[in-house]
């Protein structure tokens, strides 16, 4: 328990955060607010408890931080429902990685070391993503989607985007230079990288509603990381996200392609 610095306390008043109370059976959490009751004289008459529900909001927080930095997860608690989950179109860069030959590993691995090798490399690579302010979108079997610039945009969030990449493909080595050293097979990746406009919003039906990204620029996002094998590289990202870079990274342009609803072939650089 730890008193709530944010506010200057009466006299006598007492705080207490996110405490665990049992009513009925069901644990609940709660913030605990005694006020002293005080008479014309300033007399003692009692005391006020006021005790504030947070479970719900704290079982959100808890879920979302599995997508998004707890920071992020902390700001967007703070914004107003519609803001964020009625749809809007932005700016974002988007990444997309996939595993390489996963149906072999998977053959050699079975059921329960497919799931623990799964567990394991999207522990480490959710890491990265949100370590450079990105959030989850979801999984899609042993592909990963993540978004840089929603819900919250930064001035730098192509440069998130390529730097989570890069972290993904460095930490990857990490971890396979432990797997091999423990008789296990190694992992191997590729990713697509690409800035554009974006539609976001909760998506689904009454029954099931997910927080997600749609549009053109997650497509492209997706074709360019299953480009990855035909040219064989690992990291690949669009022109667009190429020009809106910050810094500078070592790149090479290795082709043109065509793309829905372009009338221009779009370069296409791999991330060395």
């Amino acid at each position: 328990d730890e008193d709530d610095e944010d506010e200057p306390k009466k006299k006598g008043e007492e705080t207490f955060m996110d405490v665990e109370l049992e009513f009925g059976g069901e644990t609940v959490s709660a913030n605990i607010s005694v006020l002293p009751l005080l008479g014309v004289e300033n007399e003692s008459l009692g005391s006020l408890i006021m005790i504030e529900d947070i479970s719900s909001e704290k079982r959100m927080k808890s879920t979302m931080s599995r997508y998004m930095d707890p920071g992020l997860a902390d700001k967007l608690l703070d914004e107003s429902e519609d803001d964020i989950m009625g749809g809007k179109e932005s700016v974002g860069t988007v990444l997309f990685s996939d595993v390489r030959s996963f149906t072999t590993l998977t053959e050699s691995l079975g059921a329960t070391g497919t799931v623990s090798l799964l567990n394991e490399y999207f522990t480490v690579m959710v890491d990265c993503i949100t370590g450079e302010g990105g959030m989850l979108d979801k999984f899609i079997g042993d592909a990963i989607m993540a978004i840089f610039g929603t819900p919250f945009a930064h001035d730098d969030d192509p440069d998130r985007g390529v730097r989570a990449a890069i972290k993904m493909m460095e930490d990857l080595y990490i971890l396979n230079d432990a797997r091999i050293k423990a008789g296990q097979l190694a992992i191997d990746h590729g990713m697509g990288v690409n800035t554009g406009m974006i539609v976001s919003g909760n998506i689904g039906s009454p029954k099931r509603m997910d927080y997600t990204v749609i549009g053109d620029g997650v497509n492209l996002a997706a074709r360019l990381e299953s480009a990855c094998k035909q040219y064989g590289v690992r990291i690949i990202i669009s022109e667009y996200t190429f020009e809106s870079l910050k810094a500078t990274y070592r790149t090479r342009e290795i082709d043109k392609v065509i793309v829905k609803g372009k009338t221009q072939p779009v370069s296409i650089f791999e991330v060395l």
